[in-house]
């Protein structure tokens, strides 16, 4: 939207701006000031890159714009803590980050960012603290070390592929909170919805609406050969039947 503008020196986003979309801000080098509105719940990828002047970083070498961290040049890092206090984590934050092992994201943190994570190798572990309502699209795809994901109470939006291509998960539970889910969400053998969630259900381990009207994933690594698609399905989404069998 602004990309590329050299005579901006300030901008202030109102508090009702939720979306800031990619590359919206990025490479306006005289830019010096800039006020972030409280209610954003997006930040798309590379949204303020080549924006230094208005950045803030911290001792863990991530860069900040207001309470949302956008990107970090700490590239050797294991272990990453985000610290309290952050409301967000934009697109492409720590993307290719390949010697991270292991992510806690504190209760702070309502949104994990488009492709926060994505291609992150050697990924084991997520923590994602109660809080975390938001994991959008791609956050953590093709992070195919990962073995072990904490999925919150207080999740209610989970993105397009935002866990696919994940080899090492055997069972994943969809929390009762969860209103939302993307396309092809997980990459499991094994796909359980908390008994309270009225908007997904599971049978025989495969995902559906609660009125079992709509086909979301067939788990991509069950060990059968043959799948019955049942009578009351009347859609199957985009990538709902990837089966490595």
């Amino acid at each position: 939207a602004f990309q590329y503008s050299p005579k901006i020196k300030s901008i202030a986003i109102p508090d009702s701006v939720k979306k800031i979309g990619e590359k919206a801000f990025s490479d306006i080098s005289n830019m010096e000031n800039f006020t972030l509105g409280k209610n954003v719940e997006y930040i798309g990828s590379r949204a303020f890159n080549g924006c230094e002047n208005i950045m803030q970083r911290d001792d863990d070498g991530f860069y900040y714009v207001g309470d949302w961290v956008v990107y970090s040049d700490k590239w050797n890092i294991t272990t990453m803590n985000i610290k309290p206090g952050t409301r967000g984590i934009a697109g492409d934050a720590f993307s290719h980050s390949n010697s991270l092992t292991s992510v806690t994201i504190p209760g702070s943190v309502k949104f994990v960012g488009e492709s926060a994570f994505y291609k992150c190798k050697s990924l084991e572990k997520v923590v994602l603290s109660e809080g975390v309502t938001h994991i959008y699209d791609s956050a953590f795809e093709d992070c195919s070390a990962l073995e072990e994901v904490v999925l919150p109470d207080s999740l209610t939006y989970i993105g397009e592929q935002a866990f696919y291509y994940v080899k090492n998960i055997d069972s994943v539970t969809v929390p009762a909170s969860v209103k939302y889910i993307g396309d092809a969400p997980f990459y499991a053998a094994d796909i359980k919805v908390d008994k309270g969630n009225k908007n997904y259900k599971s049978i025989d381990g495969n995902l559906y609406t609660a009125d079992g009207k709509t086909l979301i994933e067939h788990a991509p690594l069950k060990t059968q050969t043959e799948f019955v698609v049942p009578d009351s399905v009347e859609k199957i989404v985009k990538f709902a039947i990837m089966s490595n069998s």
